[in-house]
């Protein structure tokens, strides 16, 4: 129950977080419903057809999306939606055509192991990286401006490690999520964890990362941070011996 509540308080944060989604996403239906091109790059029924004419057409529905993306990247919202591709890696063209533009970039729900495609994503400012299959050997390029990134439901069990190379590499970060990993303790993951071992996770986290404003489904409150910085440093969570990821 508590889990529930929780996530629905994170979908509704979501949604006031990610006003410009609805734009997006109703221009992605009306070029789907008009056999239109989505993020994904090519039209599937396209790419089973070689002929010139489909070519030419494949060519225009490229070109009226990527003025899209542009119209919305002057309004501070280009946004590319790759999900439920079951990918392993992030396609090449992906940030060729929209790594200049993008500022939020959704990869979910896919089979992702590594993120080398992301060092051309310069500008993001938000990454989705639910449900997929990364892991402690994750490694994201220098990212200036991110400020939201979600990592839920992946196979992270070493915290420290990752919270380190955050704090390298994604310096404005503020809105962090990380449920449904080992290396966050909570029922997601294990039932015999109660609410002290994730405050203890949540201490340890914002000393590590002291811009954080939001953990998982929580904003962070004056009190965490004051806690974080008196005894954050002693709160590390030791993954239990027989703990797998993935499980």
């Amino acid at each position: 129950m508590l889990v529930a509540k929780s996530l629905k308080l994170f979908a509704w944060w979501s949604r006031a977080n990610f006003s410009s989604i609805s734009s997006l996403e109703s221009m992605e239906s009306s070029l789907s419903s008009s056999g239109g091109f989505g993020a994904d790059g090519i039209n599937q029924e396209d790419e089973q057809l070689g002929d010139e004419s489909n070519k030419t057409l494949r060519t225009c529905k490229e070109i009226a999306f990527r003025k899209k993306l542009k119209k919305d990247e002057t309004k501070g919202r280009a946004q590319v939606s790759y999900i439920s591709q079951d990918c392993e890696e992030i396609p090449e063209f992906l940030g060729r055509k929209y790594g200049h533009m993008a500022k939020r970039l959704d990869l979910s729900f896919n089979l992702l192991r590594s993120l080398e495609g992301l060092k051309t994503f310069s500008y993001l400012e938000e990454l989705i990286l639910d449900n997929n299959l990364l892991g402690n050997d994750l490694l994201l390029p220098r990212l200036p401006h991110l400020h939201t990134l979600t990592l839920n439901k992946n196979q992270i069990s070493e915290l420290e490690s990752l919270l380190d190379h955050l704090a390298e590499v994604v310096p404005s970060l503020q809105y962090l999520s990380l449920l449904g990993n080992i290396a966050c303790p909570n029922e997601l993951v294990c039932k015999e964890k109660d609410e002290d071992d994730y405050q203890r996770y949540r201490y340890f986290v914002l000393h590590k990362l002291t811009n954080l404003k939001f953990l998982d489904t929580r904003k962070v409150t004056r009190r965490e941070r004051e806690e974080a910085l008196i005894r954050g440093a002693f709160m590390k969570v030791v993954k239990p011996k027989d703990a797998k990821v993935g499980e």
